[in-house]
């Protein structure tokens, strides 16, 4: 009552400025989709503006420039993604909360502006918490070939490493407690991933779309989802030609067969044998 969201835009304006007001209500949102797929270069969000819902900006080609202004506290999932021309993001001073994927795809991102943004860090293309606890996401355009996960670092937020096709290693620290959904999802770049001791429980599809083929997993991993080490699937071919399954079917396989090494009598071992997957007994992790 007596505020306003917008829904839509469908002005022709390159260069978007969201009113404080609109016919004397304050403007204090915008709503899921409102700007998606929009030919706009550049965005400064009105001071009264308090949430930025889902998918707000995303696949906006053109987008280069947003200013969050001064009140916005919450972004949804995937706010800005797929906005490859943008280089520039100011933070509201007032953001404490922010959605996965918020910049996903987004290769040319590097300067992003806290504005005395206390409940974030950014540093080497990583989004942190302000207190080094929590990482959200991680830049395209960061040069994470190898990364060494700060000690401080507690929680890593669902896909946080999406996409990271330059990383070649990772090293995770003991004070992770859970691989999330989608984690190390699409990094070509990795071909093995070790779950230290610390860690208790691993989410879904955490690697698919990646190169990993070897996951080292410690003992005090005591749950871990079906589908976490599900690949995709790809064609079975001879001699270039699709092969076909009894029922006429084009037949397929797991792009890459994992390998699961683990001390014996944990349960990644129970877990590889359940799964049948490939499995490494070692003394020691």
């Amino acid at each position: 009552k007596g505020t306003v969201i917008i829904t839509d835009y469908i002005g022709s304006d390159k260069d978007v400025k969201v009113p404080n007001r609109l016919r004397g209500k304050k403007v204090v949102g915008i709503d899921n989709h409102a700007f998606k797929d929009d030919d706009i270069t550049s965005v400064v969000i009105g001071d009264n503006v308090k949430s930025i819902g889902e998918n707000v900006f995303q696949n906006c080609k053109n987008l280069q420039k947003v200013d969050l202004g001064d009140s916005v506290e919450k972004i949804g999932t995937m706010a800005f993604s797929d906005c490859p021309s943008l280089t520039e993001v100011k933070f509201s001073p007032k953001l404490k909360d922010i959605g996965v994927m918020l910049f996903r795809n987004d290769t040319k991102l590097t300067n992003i502006d806290l504005n005395g943004n206390s409940n974030f860090n950014y540093v080497d293309g990583v989004i942190y918490s302000g207190d080094m606890t929590v990482v959200y996401e991680t830049l395209l355009a960061a040069d994470l070939s190898s990364y060494k996960l700060p000690e401080t670092v507690t929680e890593l937020k669902s896909m946080a490493f999406y996409g990271q096709k330059e990383l070649k290693s990772i090293q995770l620290n003991s004070g992770i407690k859970h691989i999330p959904d989608g984690c190390f999802s699409m990094c070509t770049g990795l071909t093995e991933l070790a779950i230290p001791e610390g860690v208790v429980s691993v989410g879904k599809v955490v690697l698919v779309g990646s190169n990993i083929t070897t996951v080292k997993i410690a003992k005090s991993v005591k749950t871990i989802d079906d589908l976490a080490f599900e690949h995709n699937e790809v064609q079975v071919l001879e001699n270039g030609n699709p092969v076909l399954d009894e029922n006429g079917k084009v037949k397929k396989e797991k792009e890459h067969q994992i390998t699961i090494v683990t001390v014996d009598k944990s349960f990644a071992a129970s877990f590889a044998r359940r799964h049948e997957y490939a499995l490494q007994i070692v003394d020691k992790f």
